[in-house]
């Protein structure tokens, strides 16, 4: 993130904390309990905070409808109230729609339930904060998916700036990922297939395909492109087992990569970063790989 901006209320990170970027639609602010009122303008925004317990618990809590300052103000069950001294609050800098916030929110407490020894929020519960809870409950468009990815990394980059900067260590990020459907079409070498995938928060230059049984592959495999032995090889060798019959998978066949794995199904050289979409919304996985 560029031209990032600090703010040391007191010359050191023990005391208040604004961390601010042009390049972030998120503001970063740590002050201790007794110091929120002296930073409203910071905190009467839409946002995400941690009410910080102790050295090592957190609770974590949303602000869409009302103010994080008014939020954290309020009542909040259990002991939580006399517990918390301070908060790492994220603020939106401009409007963003309460169920982008939720699903940041189940997001950010399955970070907590892995980095601290408690995590204190009850709704979400611990079982229900995983990537595929936030894809099936939080109805959010790819346009919202992709933005709240940003927004994660936005927010896991100011605590670990603000971590190294008080000398501990920064936890690490652990948002679970999910496996997606992905289908893969090239009507004139007549192949098809649906693949699984695993998309990631993060990105990575290869990762594990499973092609789906009933995928067609391509009659001939083309002979210029540098892969083309390999899938010859592949196909023979699946032919031989039984499981490639008459152009048709009859069973799941995992590949070590998007690209090997459409190389296969047409033929050709191709990038699977491109070759496969998103069953449910027509993507290319290279745009869900944030």
């Amino acid at each position: 993130m560029e031209k990032l901006m600090i703010y040391l209320d007191n010359g050191t990170y023990d005391g208040a904390v604004i961390m601010e970027s042009v390049a972030s639609n998120i503001k970063a602010v740590h002050v201790k309990k007794e110091d929120v009122k002296n930073f409203s303008n910071e905190l009467k925004k839409q946002g995400i905070y941690f009410l910080l317990i102790g050295d090592d618990e957190v609770y974590v809590g949303e602000a869409g409808i009302d103010s994080i300052e008014n939020r954290i103000m309020r009542p909040h069950s259990d002991k939580i109230d006399s517990m918390w001294h301070s908060v790492l609050a994220f603020s939106w800098k401009n409007t963003i729609s309460e169920n982008e916030l939720l699903f940041l929110e189940n997001a950010l407490c399955e970070y907590a339930d892995a980095n601290f020894s408690k995590c204190w929020t009850k709704n979400p519960s611990k079982e229900n904060c995983n990537a595929k809870y936030r894809r099936e409950h939080y109805h959010l468009n790819f346009i919202q998916l992709q933005a709240c990815n940003y927004y994660l990394d936005d927010m896991m980059w100011y605590i670990s700036i603000f971590n190294k900067n008080r000398g501990k260590k920064s936890p690490q990020k652990t948002v679970q990922s999910i496996i997606e459907e992905f289908h893969c079409k090239n009507v004139k070498r007549g192949a098809y297939g649906k693949a699984k995938i695993r998309i990631h928060t993060g990105n990575e230059d290869t990762r594990e395909t499973i092609l789906e049984p009933e995928s067609v592959v391509s009659e001939e495999v083309s002979p210029k492109f540098p892969a083309s032995q390999r899938v010859i090889g592949r196909r023979k060798e699946l032919e031989e087992k039984g499981i490639l019959v008459d152009r048709v998978l009859l069973e799941e066949v995992s590949f070590p990569s998007q690209s090997f794995a459409a190389e296969f199904l047409i033929g050709t050289s191709a990038n699977g970063n491109d070759c496969w979409l998103s069953e449910k919304e027509e993507v290319k996985l290279r745009d869900l790989l944030i």
